[in-house]
């Protein structure tokens, strides 16, 4: 496809399932919009690594690779301070639109986007490569903690320690500004290393795990402020982990940029399906503290998972 159309066809599914969400009259209803946007955003990280590794020469990548993943975060951090708002004054379907109307925006931009041509896949795609299979399946276990903090996060701080619901919302705010400043700064870090990008998945996972010790003491009477505190650190280390792998993968693949990213982004969006569900029934059925506990443990086995890494 190339990413210029790869880009078109993403922003396209957006645009359609947000309104179709907005008009949602049951949950099966909103559950099948949400699903069709999930097929489009399959096409970013494949579609914008292409384009980084066509366009920007190491080592200005790592802060390509950053920039682009912040813009992620960026979309947390205006939903956490702008939807909550919206929705509060017109319902939550305006607030959708409002999300469909940013989208339409970036449309706007794709033209001038400078695309390298698409060409002809291969006759015979050679077998994955085993590094990235591991990288695959570290993304999937990182995503899976990453994806229910980022979905609970807001409902624990007003179902369980009562915050207004835009309170509640700049809790997620903040949670998306430190995965902005972590992706960034790491990326740019990691990017004039000598060592492979991959090697800093097990720090980062470690770092991330200690920072949902917080979120479990958070439960405990008197201490809810510490969600700030919990939303910061795995903000800055679990959100920024996501963005060193797509890094690894525009630095080690020279051809396949696309499969590759298609492949990586699997396991992460595996990891998105299972963590909130797998939250949710924690939560319902033990309590807070012990899904922010089973989030860390997942966090420590993303740790684990990383360490091949650590030896190239």
């Amino acid at each position: 496809m190339g990413p210029r159309r790869g880009m078109v066809a993403l922003t396209a599914t957006v645009v359609g399932t947000l309104i179709a969400a907005s008009f949602a009259g049951s949950y099966g209803w909103l559950l099948a919009a949400l699903a069709l946007a999930g097929i489009g955003q399959a096409l970013a990280n494949p579609a914008t690594n292409v384009l980084v590794r066509a366009r920007v020469p190491a080592p200005a990548d790592g802060d390509a690779i950053g920039y682009k993943q912040a813009g992620v975060q960026v979309s947390a951090l205006l939903s956490g301070l702008v939807l909550p708002a919206v929705a509060a004054a017109h319902g939550w379907q305006w607030a959708l639109r409002v999300s469909a109307a940013a989208a339409l925006v970036v449309a706007a931009t794709i033209p001038w986007v400078r695309a390298p041509a698409p060409h002809p896949a291969p006759p015979k795609r050679p077998p994955l490569p085993g590094w990235l299979l591991r990288l695959a399946l570290f993304c999937f276990v990182l995503a899976t903690a990453n994806a229910a903090v980022a979905t609970y996060l807001p409902l624990f701080a007003a179902q369980d320690l009562g915050y207004r619901p835009r309170v509640a919302g700049g809790v997620l705010a903040c949670f998306g500004l430190a995965g902005v400043a972590g992706r960034i700064w790491w990326t740019r870090r990691t990017a004039r290393r000598e060592s492979r990008p991959a090697a800093l998945l097990t720090p980062l996972a470690a770092l991330a795990a200690l920072s949902t010790v917080p979120l479990v003491l958070a439960t405990l009477p008197h201490l809810g402020a510490l969600v700030w505190a919990g939303a910061l650190g795995v903000g800055s280390f679990a959100v920024a982990a996501y963005a060193i792998a797509m890094l690894d993968v525009v630095r080690n693949t020279t051809t396949g940029t696309g499969r590759a990213s298609g492949v990586v982004s699997v396991g992460f969006f595996l990891g998105f399906a299972v963590g909130p569900v797998s939250f949710g029934l924690v939560a319902d059925h033990a309590g807070y503290r012990a899904a922010w506990s089973a989030v860390a443990a997942v966090l420590v086995l993303a740790t684990v998972a990383g360490l091949p890494f650590r030896r190239v």
